[in-house]
């Protein structure tokens, strides 16, 4: 009887053995240590951190880019409006003399240079739109991806942590047969003295 509770038992281990998969063969991470999936785990939760933050400044940034873009172009209007008007005076100022012929080139210079320094600010305004738009657009896809690593790294913490729990059922299960075994062999062959005689010995 003792010899088959061991033979059970040593069963049972071999059920235990291979009642959870190596958690390596299951999310392909080949990772066999729980102390190596945490360091992957933490990295790839930081990237997925910081990634979720530079898209919430993107998200703000281009928010903002509308009504910039509108208070940049209500300014070159006017400004456009007032240099097209000065430059329609021709040689008019020469009626006021040289001083009054002056000031308008003034005016003038400073309208175009006011002018054409919106207009850049526009072009750049513009270029930064479509740079965070492919920011914004590179970050959702970067975001897909640290996602599904974080998923995967859980679920291989959880197969390492089935994993360990199975080899230490296994351990137990496997030293309980050996030690059952044991005695088992040694009840059934022990030696045994019968009638006090030295001649009487007997093997049972």
């Amino acid at each position: 009887m003792a010899r088959s509770r061991g033979l059970k038992l040593l069963a049972l281990c071999g059920l235990l053995g291979s009642a959870v998969p190596f958690a390596s063969g299951q999310d392909g991470w080949g990772v066999q240590s729980t102390g190596a999936v945490d360091a992957q785990l933490l990295t790839s939760r930081a990237t997925l951190e910081r990634s979720h933050a530079r898209r919430g400044q993107v998200e703000a940034e281009l928010a903002e880019i509308g009504p910039q873009r509108n208070r940049l172009s209500e300014r070159l209007t006017q400004h456009g409006r007032s240099l097209y008007r000065v430059s329609r005076g021709g040689m008019l100022p020469l009626a006021g003399g040289l001083e009054a012929m002056l000031s308008h080139a003034s005016r003038v210079e400073r309208l175009t240079r006011v002018v054409k320094g919106e207009l850049d600010a526009l072009k750049a305004l513009d270029r930064k739109g479509v740079a965070l738009r492919k920011e914004a657009f590179d970050l959702e896809s970067r975001l897909g991806v640290a996602q599904r690593e974080v998923q995967a790294l859980e679920q291989a913490r959880v197969g390492l942590a089935q994993q360990q729990l199975s080899q230490q059922l296994f351990d137990s299960a496997f030293m309980a047969a050996r030690a059952t075994e044991s005695s088992g062999e040694s009840i059934s062959y022990g030696l045994s003295i019968i009638g006090g005689a030295a001649g009487g010995e007997k093997f049972a």
